[in-house]
């Protein structure tokens, strides 16, 4: 997967928020970078020309100049391969855990996204016992590396689904699993999508919370993860 500049994954968020004209706390909302990050890339690029801003009462309104500038330009590509990654973060748990070696397989609802063709931006992730703390740090690392927050509470991601990943690993004896494919950024990824036993092993391993994003399961297990959380 290409690879930006960790230091302009913000400043591409907050240009591309306020492209038509924002406010700086609708821009904290929407993108969930701190009150005081969008308010200093918001004065910085106004110093040098890119953004106006004008306050009335408590709140200040924000608008970029030059929409065709250079590096609004280069900013507003950044700013949509963010989105993708947001949209599409199995991507991002395919390469890493590949890159270092780690068995895995996508279940629960990243499974169906490859059964079914459903697309959320959560990731649900199989990988071996032993390898369950080695894949929870790489993934979590590879998020914070390219600025995209995670929760492993799917919960937490209910009205924040542009600025909040859910991603889970969950440890299971043996990953059993069958090759697929998706699309990133222009080019073709192999993905390991799990087989029966693996998911439900996996399934095992989930919360009521976990379970609740997994399509079809709840009707059928009501009582049986009643106690897990």
């Amino acid at each position: 997967m290409e690879r930006k500049h960790l230091g302009t994954f913000d400043e591409a968020r907050v240009v591309t928020s306020a492209i038509y004209g924002s406010t700086i706390s609708n821009i904290v909302k929407h993108t969930a970078i701190s009150s005081s990050t969008v308010s200093r890339i918001v004065y910085a690029f106004e110093k040098v020309g890119i953004m106006r801003t004008h306050r009335r009462g408590r709140t200040v309104f924000v608008r970029v100049k030059d929409r065709d500038h250079p590096l609004v330009r280069a900013l507003g590509e950044i700013a949509e391969w963010v989105s993708f990654v947001i949209w599409a973060p199995d991507v991002v748990v395919a390469d890493v855990l590949a890159k270092h070696g780690v068995d895995y397989a996508f279940v629960g609802t990243s499974r169906a996204k490859y059964l079914r063709g459903e697309l959320r931006n959560m990731v649900q992730v199989a990988v071996e016992k032993g390898r369950h703390a080695d894949a929870r740090e790489l993934i979590q690392g590879e998020f914070r590396r390219i600025g995209i927050r995670t929760t492993e509470y799917p919960n937490e991601t209910i009205g924040r689904a542009t600025s909040l990943v859910y991603v889970k690993c969950f440890p299971v004896d043996n990953i059993e699993a069958y090759p697929s494919q998706t699309k990133s950024w222009g080019r073709t990824v192999p993905v390991m999508v799990a087989a029966e036993k693996t998911e439900r092993d996996a399934q095992e391993c989930m919360s009521d919370l976990d379970l609740a994003f997994v399509p079809d399961v709840m009707a059928g297990r009501t009582g049986t993860a009643a106690n897990r959380a």
